[in-house]
């Protein structure tokens, strides 16, 4: 059985020559109980043949540093030695091992692959890893190897799969009492005496990706790796599917094998297992380089994709298409596979080669020993874990110590899987499609949690918002916090009216609103008379709009008093209540009204006195008059209603100052019509109490020019004297 899956190994592993080295890292662990970490080396010449090595030292005086390839299809260890004279020894330089110091066991290792073989005598030697030895350790001198890619990069193999497969150990059985056994390298790793050995009794296994470094080439002895396996319990165990001579592999049923193309699922149909079992079956062997399978399923697997085997009998795939697939082993979670794992690029062309190909024809019945070998394409994608012995609930080996005698007795493969399906095909993108290497860093390349027990792309961005959110609370409470502490220790006053040399809010609106009046005079009589602009009043505070607007229109009466007084004596005086002066065609006149009548009645009959109580304040803007409207007519605060009272004292509405107003008041203008609410309104006219009867045809020009579109209605005249009435004036 052993040579069967041997030469199917050897078949796809030749003409591995020239291979580069990857770096070697250091040891993880301090060995003995703890366990170790070995670092393995990848040699490769391209993406299809890539060989894993490990360090080790044989022999006694002296040691020799050689390097075998890590094989878990095979139980036994041999090196080409100095008595090798094949090509294929040729081919190592003459790095080859010198059994001079060995034990001769007289008897003879032969294997025979399906193309090639090595044979040579079984001898006891000192063979060193990871710090631990084994004194006696059988192996075979290789003295005549044909048709075996060996270079300087390793000169033989060290095999991993169960005692019961071993040909050494059939050829030299072991003696009780004996030192010198046939027992295979593992089992006397695991089961060395006292604290030289491991405490738990298992090997373990992590290839790297070509271009990447996310997941290091490693065998654990005894340990996991830190930075793969952060929790054990996640690892998922299974016993293995035995053989008709006993459990020779590590081997496992396959249960499903699914293909997703464009996001669609296509199941493989599985056929009954060569070995007669209702599942087919699958053995993990890290000594080929790729996975081969029966027709039937290579056939199912590339049908998805509507590819068939070419002329030759192998399968091709377009570069740009990826084979995403998955693969389901006993009763474990579902295995995604790498695409960029899958398809290897020709050296030209738009194709790439298949790396699941369908098993060569058998020569004998022992060829058909299983359904599908998982080679390397596999175990790039698992933590594979060959335990000795079943571990507990939480993946430990608590008191599952092994002797060189049950080793392999009760085994147990664990698998973990290292591949985002997602992740994967972004990659595959990255490298095939956009034509870019992959990038080195570990945290973007795979995930060491199986997929499924991420947490979902959608899922991801809700979190990510959700601590956005969180973040933005955060500032918002520092912001709150920060400003709540400057108004708490700020200098007594910043905040408030403690500050004595702070203007108050109202003082600086009031500043703001304030108009200039036209004269020093009017400007103390605003404020109250105190002589002052500034002057505020005595409660401390600025007065009401009420008191405003009654101040301003005391002003205004007191202005117009005055100038009636003045001009007593005007020879001009015809009875005539205002009018507009002229002077030389100059549009503005030297004064804004001409004289009034003597005699008419004093302003205070006409106009109200002030509300009592109210004193006299500077007017804030809203309640100066327009008088950019009446420019043109040498005339300033002549409006009655601009101070929100009328000429009987009443008060009118203040709404719409400073807009264009929009009122529903009737005015009669010169045609005797009317202005109803909605009509365009304009500033008012401070021409209120001409009478267009007095004026004759000259004032009515005057006083049509200057009467302005408005919705308020002008208050009426006051009476004529009777004493000057405008006929005998004129006489």
């Amino acid at each position: 059985m052993a040579a069967a899956v041997a030469g199917l190994e050897a078949r796809s592993s030749r003409d591995v020559k020239g291979k580069q080295r990857a770096p070697r890292q250091q040891l993880e662990g301090d060995g003995g109980s703890d366990g170790v970490v070995v670092p393995l080396q990848l040699l490769q010449d391209s993406e299809y043949e890539s060989v894993y090595t490990i360090p080790i030292l044989v022999g006694s005086d002296p040691q020799q540093n050689l390097s075998l390839q890590v094989d878990t299809g095979s139980s036994d260890l041999w090196l080409a030695s100095t008595s090798c004279g094949s090509s294929a020894c040729q081919e190592t330089g003459g790095d080859l091992y010198d059994p001079a110091s060995a034990t001769t066991s007289q008897q003879t290792f032969t294997i025979a692959y399906e193309e090639g073989a090595v044979s040579g005598p079984i001898v006891w030697d000192a063979v060193e890893v990871g710090g631990y030895t084994i004194a006696q350790q059988a192996l075979a001198a290789a003295s005549q190897v044909s048709d075996e890619p060996l270079d300087p990069s390793f000169v033989g193999v060290l095999g991993l799969a169960l005692p019961p497969n071993s040909i050494i150990a059939e050829r030299v059985p072991s003696t009780p009492g004996s030192t010198r056994t046939g027992a295979v390298f593992a089992a006397n790793l695991l089961g060395l005496a006292g604290a030289s050995a491991p405490a738990a009794p298992f090997l373990s296994l992590a290839l790297e990706r070509p271009g990447s470094s996310a997941v290091p080439s490693v065998l654990g002895v005894g340990r996991h790796p830190d930075g793969l396996v952060p929790d054990p319990s996640q690892i998922q165990y299974a016993p293995l599917t035995p053989d008709s001579a006993g459990t020779l592999f590590w081997k496992t049923t396959v249960r499903a094998i699914t293909v997703y193309v464009n996001g669609q699922a296509h199941p493989v149909q599985l056929p009954r297992s060569v070995g007669g079992g209702t599942s087919p079956t699958a053995v993990l062997d890290s000594g080929v380089p790729v996975i081969l399978a029966t027709s039937q399923i290579a056939n199912g697997i590339y049908g998805a994709l509507g590819i068939g085997p070419a002329s030759d009998g192998s399968y091709y795939v377009p570069c740009t298409t990826p084979l995403n697939m998955t693969i389901t082993l006993d009763d474990r979670s579902e295995l995604p596979l790498h695409p960029l794992d899958l398809t290897y690029p020709a050296s030209s062309g738009s194709s790439c080669t298949g790396l699941i190909q369908a098993m060569p024809a058998a020569s004998n019945s022992e060829a058909s020993v299983t359904d599908i070998i998982l080679g390397v394409p596999f175990l790039r994608n698992t933590y594979t874990v060959m335990a000795y012995a079943p571990p507990d609930a939480s993946g430990s080996f608590a008191n599952s110590h092994v002797t060189t005698s049950t080793a392999g007795s009760s085994p147990r493969l664990g698998l973990l899987s290292l591949t985002n399906a997602t992740l994967a095909l972004e990659q595959f993108q990255q490298v095939r499609v956009n034509d870019q290497p992959l990038s080195s860093s570990p945290t973007s390349d795979s995930s060491k949690a199986s997929p499924g027990r991420r947490l979902s792309v959608g899922l991801d961005v809700l979190i990510g918002l959700l601590g956005l959110l969180v973040l933005c609370f955060v500032l918002f409470g520092a912001r709150w916090a920060y400003a709540r502490h400057r108004r708490k220790h700020a200098p007594h006053g910043a905040y408030g009216p403690a500050f004595e040399g702070a203007p108050k809010a109202q003082d600086v609106a009031y500043r703001l609103a304030r108009r200039v009046s036209d004269t020093e005079a009017d400007a103390a009589t605003l404020v109250g008379g105190r002589g002052s602009r500034g002057a505020r009043s005595d409660t401390g505070f600025d007065p009401t709009e009420d008191a405003l607007r009654a101040s301003r229109f005391e002003a205004y009466k007191r202005r117009v008093a005055g100038q009636r007084a003045s001009d007593a004596s005007d020879e001009l005086g015809f009875g005539v209540r205002a009018r507009k002066m002229e002077a030389d065609d100059d549009e503005t006149p030297p004064s804004a009204y001409a004289p009034l009548p003597l005699g008419s009645p004093p302003m205070e009959s006409a106009f109200p006195a002030r509300p009592p109580g109210v004193e006299g304040v500077g007017m804030p803007l809203l309640g100066q008059p327009r008088s950019e409207d009446v420019a043109d007519l040498g005339m300033r605060g002549l409006a009655f209603d601009e101070f929100g009272m009328m000429e009987d004292g009443s008060r009118t509405s203040m709404a719409g100052v400073g807009t264009p107003r929009r009122g529903g008041r009737v005015r009669p203008d010169s045609s005797g019509s009317t202005s109803t609410a909605g009509s365009r309104a304009r500033r008012p006219s401070s021409m209120r109490m001409l009478s267009q009867s007095t004026l004759g045809s000259r004032g009515s020009t005057l006083i049509d020019s200057m009467v302005l579109e408005e919705d308020v209605p002008p208050p009426p005249p006051p009476p004529l004297p009777p004493h000057a009435p405008l006929g005998e004036a004129g006489s």
